[in-house]
């Protein structure tokens, strides 16, 4: 209870500080940038938007280096937390205040989140209704933030078998048939960078 309600005000003092996370009109949120399936994927996202600069924000601990220096060529490095520690896991909750602010106060602000637990509860929890926020499905894993649906102006998906449970479940849940249309399927690799680029360029 203490170390939630220490949140709290960490992350509304963070809030005073939006500075700390201003670089781009572009922000993307992965977990980590130690060396696996996942993060390399996230890495050909953050080299698909590399021209824009943007802010990479880490979520979660990495257990090595392996990608940082590739994912530094793409734009600003910030990691949340750097261990599990108590305080560390604290300094996480300023820097999402932060964050927040930074993107709330940015109308032409762009969010990408992938694997990300704090950009869906979190950041798309607590932003403006019109901030522009995308996510990216590797699989259906994150088919249980189906509450933040409607605060997403796109989603990317690289296979059939993910986007048919997508469909799936937005019917199962009955999500408004407009949501649908937002979804994109990646059929071949080289089509990711020029979608994010024609979609994530600042408006």
């Amino acid at each position: 209870m203490f170390a939630a309600l220490l949140d709290l005000l960490m992350a509304f003092i963070g809030r005073f500080f939006p500075s700390l996370m201003k670089g781009s009109h572009l922000y993307l949120m992965f977990p980590f940038y130690h060396d696996n399936e996942e993060a390399r994927e996230h890495l050909k996202v953050a080299q698909a938007l590399a021209e824009y600069k943007p802010v990479i924000l880490f979520t979660g601990p990495s257990k090595d280096d392996a990608l940082k220096a590739e994912f530094e060529k793409c734009g600003k490095i910030v990691r949340m937390i750097k261990d599990r520690g108590f305080w560390a896991r604290r300094m996480k909750a300023f820097r999402l205040g932060a964050l927040l602010s930074a993107v709330n106060g940015n109308g032409g602000a762009v969010v990408f989140g992938a694997a990300s637990i704090d950009f869906y509860n979190f950041i798309l929890r607590k932003c403006r209704s019109d901030l522009r926020a995308w996510d990216m499905l590797l699989d259906s894993y994150s088919m249980l933030n189906m509450r933040r649906v409607s605060k997403l102006e796109g989603r990317i998906v690289f296979d059939e078998e993910t986007y048919e449970n997508i469909e799936f479940i937005y019917k199962l849940n009955d999500v408004d048939e407009e949501y649908m249309p937002r979804v994109h399927w990646i059929k071949q690799p080289e089509d990711l960078a020029p979608l994010l680029k024609e979609k994530l360029a600042k408006k």
